[in-house]
C-alpha cells in the first residue's frame, strides 16, 4: 500500500493516495484488537477475511494511475470464538486489554484475571509472551481517532466489550418446564444490564424464553427454554452483539476512506456526517 501510494503521488509524501495508506496504517490497530487473537501457531492471529478494493484514476501524460478510492469488506469473522476458546489460545484482544487497563476496570466493574470470566478462562494462556495487554490498550485508545470514533463512543465500545464479558458469566437452574437465572450469578446479570444497556428483568426475559409467532401480526408466545437452552441464547447474544460491533468498526474507517483528500479534521468531519451515521450511535446500527 505504501509503494501504491508513493507512486501514485509521483514520489510525492502527500496528496490523497499518501492520506488514505495513513489512515489504514492508523486505523490498523483497532482491526487487529477486535479481530485478532492468539491461536496455536500465532500469537496474533486475524480471524476474519478482508478484501480491500483499491480504486484507480486512468493516468494522464503528465501523472501516473492515481488511487482514487479504497474500500474494506470483512466477512467470516470468527464469532464462536466470543463465547469459547480452546487451550492454549486466546478469545480476542479487545477483552484482554479491557482487564488490563485500571480505568476501565473500575469504570466497568471488571476483574483484572481473565479466568474470572467464562469465555477467557477455556484457555491456560492469560497473557502473550512478548505482547502487553496494556500497551496495546493505549494504541487502540489513539487508533480510535482514525476513523473518527469520539470518546463517548470510545466508551460505548468498552462498555459492550464489558458487558459481553459479564454476561457470559450467568448462569441458569431448571424452573418447572423452564430455567431461571441462578442466584449465584444474580450480581453478573446485573452487570452485564448496565453495562448492555438493559433492564434486568428485560435480559433475563430474552435469555430464558424465546418468542414463537401465532399467525397475525404482533401476536404470538414466548416459550420456555430450559437451562441448556437459555445458555446458547445467552451466547448467541454475545456472539451477535460482538460481530455488530465489528463490522461497525469497519465501517467506521470505509467512512473516513470515502471522505479522504481534505485535512484530517475535515475527514473525520465529513465521515460523522456520513448517510451511514446519522444518529452517530453504536446502539443503532
Amino acid at each position: 500500500m505504501d509503494f501504491l501510494a508513493y507512486r501514485s503521488n509521483a514520489g510525492n509524501t502527500s496528496g490523497s493516495a499518501a492520506e488514505t495508506a495513513k489512515v489504514l496504517h492508523e486505523s490498523n490497530p483497532v482491526l487487529e484488537g477486535f479481530g485478532n487473537a492468539k491461536t496455536n501457531r500465532n500469537p496474533n492471529s486475524s480471524r476474519f477475511g478482508k478484501f480491500q478494493m483499491m480504486f484507480f484514476s486512468p493516468p494522464t501524460a503528465d501523472k501516473p494511475p492515481q488511487i482514487s478510492k479504497v474500500a474494506i469488506a470483512t466477512y467470516l469473522l470468527e464469532q464462536s470464538r466470543v463465547t469459547g476458546i480452546n487451550d492454549p489460545e486466546r478469545n480476542y484482544h479487545a477483552f484482554y486489554m479491557m482487564l488490563a487497563g485500571s480505568e476501565e476496570r473500575k469504570s466497568f466493574q471488571l476483574d483484572a484475571d481473565p479466568h474470572a470470566y467464562s469465555y477467557l478462562s477455556g484457555s491456560s494462556c492469560k497473557v502473550i509472551p512478548g505482547m502487553s495487554d496494556l500497551d496495546m490498550l493505549k494504541e487502540i485508545k489513539g487508533a480510535f481517532s482514525a476513523i473518527a470514533v469520539d470518546k463517548g463512543q470510545m466508551q460505548d465500545i468498552f462498555r459492550l466489550i464489558s458487558g459481553i464479558l459479564h454476561l457470559g458469566n450467568m448462569t441458569y437452574e431448571p424452573d418447572g418446564d423452564g430455567s431461571t437465572l441462578a442466584k449465584k450469578t444474580a450480581s453478573d446479570a446485573k452487570r452485564a444490564s448496565k453495562c448492555l444497556g438493559l433492564k434486568e428483568d428485560d435480559l433475563a426475559l430474552i435469555t430464558t424464553t424465546k418468542a414463537i409467532s401465532a399467525g397475525g401480526r404482533g401476536s404470538g408466545v414466548r416459550a420456555q427454554l430450559d437451562p441448556v437452552a437459555a445458555a446458547r441464547a445467552r451466547d448467541s447474544i454475545a456472539k451477535a452483539a460482538y460481530g455488530k460491533l465489528f463490522n461497525w468498526l469497519v465501517q467506521q474507517l470505509n467512512d473516513v476512506l470515502e471522505s479522504t483528500g481534505g485535512t484530517a479534521k475535515s475527514r473525520i468531519t465529513a465521515a460523522r456526517k456520513s448517510k451511514h451515521h446519522a444518529a452517530n450511535s453504536i446502539d443503532e446500527k
